[in-house]
């Protein structure tokens, strides 16, 4: 493997950072290739498709050209799912999970191009109907927030408002009676990053740095990728522009080769398009409130040029305005807003 004078491969795939140079191979080197391959190869990939049963009010068979939001936010929740259905102690890095290969069909099945299917493509299509919406539009990425299924359970999803997370909201969302208990949450934030395109602090890759991220979706305008790491300067993503043919999820032992993507693609941090949504995930309610302290933290880490009002806050803070072309600063203009309700 050749790597520049340093390769820093982090986010949530939980991946060690570690340094390594080129002009020397050695085992740790070939340790460390082969934890992300097997990592990486462990995500799972939902594509364009091609063959499905017709969509509800109309005839398409393919989600080709027009879907791609809808199959990087069906990777960023099925991130989620997946470390949902960890069983308890189990450690969240891929590599180390010895569950058999029925769990990762399970998650599939859900995704399945099929009307049952409770996160399918034909059930997002119905969703978007509720925001005038239709088959072969352009869909924003909270159309994944998809809460009519009983399945998987004890599992809830939260779409940020205003790029605000109201703790409250989140707290009253998950917390049930005894014994019961809380309700593990996937959180979606949409947010502008940054002015007129990213600069160099590159607040993204901060933020893929956080154990509570799943991802990020983003991109470019209409073509939406799905952000799961990054190596130096460059992020690494799963791209579904690519139309395969729909698998049969009801077959027994259906094969998952189609499902995950043996090779990563990457793209320049200041190529990525500002707006974009972050995924988190929290399992219980300990890790909810780490996740608040993480993303304060990262809020006001100096070096990355970051808004320093934004945090834990008793009323909500207007989103800076853009500053003058050559002077922009990246700000994460998440907030997390305590003993307030949804505006």
């Amino acid at each position: 493997m050749v790597c520049g004078p340093a390769c820093v491969i982090r986010g949530f795939l939980n991946l060690i950072v570690q340094t390594i140079h080129s002009d020397v191979k050695t085992e740790e080197t070939d340790v460390t290739t082969e934890h992300f391959r097997r990592t990486f190869g462990s995500l799972l990939w939902l594509t364009y498709r091609r063959g499905f049963p017709p969509l509800g009010g109309c005839t398409l068979t393919s989600d080709s050209g027009w879907g791609c939001v809808l199959r990087t936010g069906q990777m960023l929740l099925a991130k989620g799912l997946l470390l949902h259905l960890l069983p308890p102690g189990e450690r969240t890095d891929p590599v180390c999970w010895t569950w058999s290969a029925a769990h990762p069909q399970r998650v599939v099945s859900w995704f399945a191009d099929q009307p049952s299917a409770p996160f399918g493509i034909h059930q997002l299509v119905d969703l978007g109907k509720s925001s005038g919406k239709k088959a072969g539009d352009w869909y924003g990425p909270s159309i994944v927030a998809v809460n009519a299924s009983p399945d998987p359970p004890s599992l809830t999803v939260y779409v940020a408002q205003d790029c605000t997370i109201y703790v409250d909201d989140v707290r009253r969302l998950c917390e049930r009676p005894p014994p019961q208990g809380w309700k593990s949450v996937v959180i979606l934030v949409p947010v502008r990053l940054g002015g007129q395109g990213l600069n160099s602090a590159y607040v993204t890759c901060k933020l893929l740095t956080l154990e509570c991220c799943i991802g990020i979706i983003g991109g470019k305008p209409k073509h939406s990728l799905y952000f799961i790491g990054f190596q130096d300067d460059n992020l690494l993503y799963l791209d579904p522009h690519y139309c395969q043919p729909t698998v049969d999820v009801g077959n027994t032992n259906f094969s998952l080769e189609s499902f995950h993507c043996k090779y990563p693609r990457k793209m320049s941090v200041s190529r990525m398009d500002p707006s974009c949504t972050i995924g988190f995930y929290a399992k219980s309610q300990k890790d909810f409130e780490a996740l608040c302290t993480e993303v304060t933290e990262v809020s006001l880490v100096p070096e990355v040029g970051l808004v320093p009002e934004v945090g834990l806050v008793p009323e909500v803070s207007p989103v800076p305005p853009l500053p003058p072309p050559g002077q922009e600063q990246v700000y994460f203009s998440v907030q997390l807003i305590e003993n307030v309700g949804v505006m």
